[in-house]
């Protein structure tokens, strides 16, 4: 008698989550979309279906993640993943992750509404998230190290001849120690937002099994006992502390947080403009050694007082007006897809106003 009820419980909690989550996307449809947070082990849609939900969108701030964004990894790329996708015992069990494909294309804000989709994460979240980690900018690297020891996990081998090597990659910094995903963390953004979603779910599931030893800052549950809304904060902040609301937890909160009151992504320029041109190198073009970054900046319309330079979604310097710049990719930079990017400002300091960039191959 009491194994039927709790069968019938379990059934009925399956048939709401099932009915929620139909009610929730059919609102959406008849709306202006906006992915929400489901509460763990809600029914999630897949892929495919996902990628009918998201509107077609030309608004594409990051243009330089074009090659990027429209990579989807090969069954060869998958499958050590599959078989193998942590480097690192005591996290989610390799099925968490059977459905990680990043078999999605389009924009970069059309890429992260559809992990957000197909994860029940919230869409604002993981923008923020995406761009704390790399302001939205596919080749990102990060991490810096320079002990051989730290530079090789799973199916990655990140040590450079320089004697370096970063560990972490892409859009949302994935981390080659942690996840045995090279190499399409740094080459497919789809793919990048699908491994995030499907991580930040599996610790919204309560699948992360070293948490459980976590002692989490005073005021907050243990892992997993938290409300809805306390997962999806403790399960954003362990991406970058790898603990359960610590210290450093509860400041990259706050840090996503403010950028998901701000939304900076949607201030930036999108779409080329007659103002600011990158006239070297061309976008597609391979490089090496030191490479002239060549601008033309139109003063007029309306006039900017100064330029900068950044590669890769990192600052690295601003010129007045229209440069000249220089990039010497023979300085800690991996040979593959760089992006290029230039955002010009008003005397007044707003902006930026005009944004440029190209895609290119570094190869020394």
């Amino acid at each position: 008698m009491f194994r039927n009820s709790v069968r019938r419980f379990v059934l009925f909690t399956f048939l709401l989550n099932a009915l929620l989550f139909s009610v929730e996307i059919a609102v959406a449809a008849a709306s202006n979309i906006h992915f929400a947070t489901l509460p763990p082990h809600a029914v999630l849609p897949t892929g495919a279906k996902c990628a009918q939900l998201v509107p077609n969108s030309s608004w594409e701030p990051r243009p330089e993640n074009r090659q990027a964004n429209s990579a989807i990894p090969t069954a060869a790329e998958l499958a050590p993943f599959l078989a193998q996708p942590l480097n690192f015992i005591d996290g989610p069990p390799p099925s968490d992750f059977q459905t990680v494909d990043g078999n999605y294309t389009g924009t970069t804000s059309m890429i992260i509404q559809w992990a957000a989709c197909k994860w029940g994460m919230d869409q604002n979240a993981l923008s923020a998230e995406a761009y704390q980690e790399s302001t939205w900018s596919a080749y990102t690297t990060g991490d810096f190290q320079t002990m051989a020891s730290a530079c090789l996990a799973g199916n990655w081998s990140g040590w450079q001849v320089a004697n370096y090597c970063w560990q972490s990659y892409g859009i949302t910094q994935m981390k080659m120690m942690s996840y045995n995903a090279w190499p399409m963390a740094w080459d497919s953004t789809s793919f990048n937002l699908d491994f995030r979603g499907a991580y930040w779910r599996a610790c919204m599931n309560g699948d992360v099994q070293y948490y459980y030893d976590n002692v989490p800052s005073a005021g907050y549950p243990v892992y997993p006992t938290g409300t809805t809304t306390q997962m999806m904060w403790g399960c954003m902040g362990s991406w970058y502390s790898g603990s359960w609301y610590d210290s450093n937890a509860l400041t990259y909160i706050s840090e996503i947080q403010t950028l998901m009151h701000t939304q900076p992504w949607t201030k930036l320029p999108a779409g080329a403009s007659s103002s600011l041109a990158l006239l070297e190198p061309a976008n597609n073009q391979t490089v090496s050694g030191v490479v002239p970054v060549v601008i033309s900046l139109d003063q007029a319309n309306p006039k900017a007082c100064y330029a900068c330079l950044s590669i890769d979604g990192v600052h690295q310097t601003c010129t007045p007006a229209a440069g000249p710049f220089t990039w010497n990719t023979a300085d800690y930079v991996l040979n593959g897809h760089h992006a290029i990017q230039v955002d010009a400002y008003t005397c007044s300091g707003a902006g930026p106003n005009y944004h440029t960039a190209a895609d290119v191959t570094v190869s020394n």
